[in-house]
């Protein structure tokens, strides 16, 4: 177990190659980093937020998908 304030990719860096799928949207007023699917959808990746709140909401949460009607 890990204890520490920093997010998982700075510990475990990704690499530069692997981030290119990743895109960034605004999604409920709130910037994230998806990774868009086969069907057009999108897959949560990553919620980009200073409010801690935001991180309890269930739609932010990694792996959660997100239709492209929902996208602004």
């Amino acid at each position: 177990m890990l204890y520490t304030p920093l997010c998982y990719n700075d510990v475990y860096p990704i690499n530069a190659n692997d981030f290119q799928q990743f895109q960034m949207i605004v999604y409920k007023n709130r910037q994230c980093y998806v990774q868009r699917l086969d069907d057009g959808s999108f897959q949560m990746y990553q919620l980009l937020s200073t409010n801690p709140y935001d991180y309890l909401e269930h739609a932010f949460h990694p792996g959660t998908i997100i239709n492209n009607n929902n996208i602004m």
